[in-house]
Formats: structure tokens, sequence, C-alpha cells
């Protein structure tokens, strides 16, 4: 297990690939782990799901969220999201938008099925350093990933 500063996870998982993900690197790095769940579900269907995030993102009527973490006893926050049209999901984008972080570091990883991706972390405030973002394709990361995303950059 690789030696880390106090860190929490903070995922949105819709179909688990994420969410498998999150556990996995929590398991290497040793940190703790949440999942953030929307007031109203989205559609099972990926392609209405899809829909759903077009409209919310032109409107800007992010979902609301059910709870967040506390972040104060963390030094490092990984923030982690699946890909949707290209973009974070919505949850975590209405997540970062509410956010203010007490200068941690913060790092995102993406889980995709292979679309690419524009996501950015322009909208991360307060933090003192932004890893970079680790984009995953599938549901499996390894170590030696982990590694390189986290060990190298801090």
């Amino acid at each position: 297990m690789i030696s880390a500063p106090q860190t929490l996870i903070i995922y949105y998982s819709r179909t688990g690939n994420t969410a498998s993900i999150a556990r996995q690197i929590a398991q290497i790095i040793g940190a703790d782990v949440f999942e953030l769940n929307t007031k109203d579900a989205f559609p099972k269907d990926m392609s209405a799901t899809a829909d759903v995030a077009i409209k919310q993102y032109q409107s800007g009527q992010l979902p609301e969220l059910v709870e967040t973490p506390t972040l104060s006893s963390y030094q490092r926050i990984l923030i982690g999201s699946p890909v949707w049209n290209g973009k974070l999901a919505t949850p975590i984008a209405r997540y970062l938008q509410e956010t203010q972080f007490s200068q941690q570091q913060v790092g995102l990883f993406c889980s995709s099925v292979g679309q690419a991706a524009n996501v950015t972390t322009k909208g991360i405030k307060g933090t003192t350093k932004i890893l970079p973002t680790l984009f995953l394709v599938g549901s499996v990361v390894t170590a030696d990933q982990v590694n390189q995303w986290l060990v190298k950059d801090c």
C-alpha cells in the first residue's frame, strides 16, 4: 500500500464502474470513500441519462445532491466521475460548483467506456494543488497507474 496523506475519495457512479475504481484506489492508498447520491435518480437507460445531462448542463440546473462529506480532516481529495457526453457527470459538476476546498490537494479520476473527454479542473476552488486528471477506460485501475498518478505528482 502506498503511504498517502489523509485522503478522501468522493465519487458518483451510475453503473458501478466509477465505484469499482474508487474502491480499488482506496484499497491501494488506504483512503476513506464517500459516494455522492442525487435526490432524483437518473434513467436506467444511458442514452436517456445522456439526454438529461445535456439538458442539465444547458440549463445550469445541475442535480441536487442528498449529502456531501465533511472535508476538514483530509489533506487530499480525489474525485471520481464517469464521463457523460465528454464531460464530468452532472452530479460531480454540481459538487465542484458548491464546494470550497480548504487548501487540500485535489485530483480527478474519470472512467469512460472509450469516449473522448473534455474534462476541466477550472471550477475547483480553494486548493493548493490540483493533481493531473487520471483517465481510465473500463472499471479497472492498477497500483502502477495509481502510483504514476499520485506519487510522482505529489
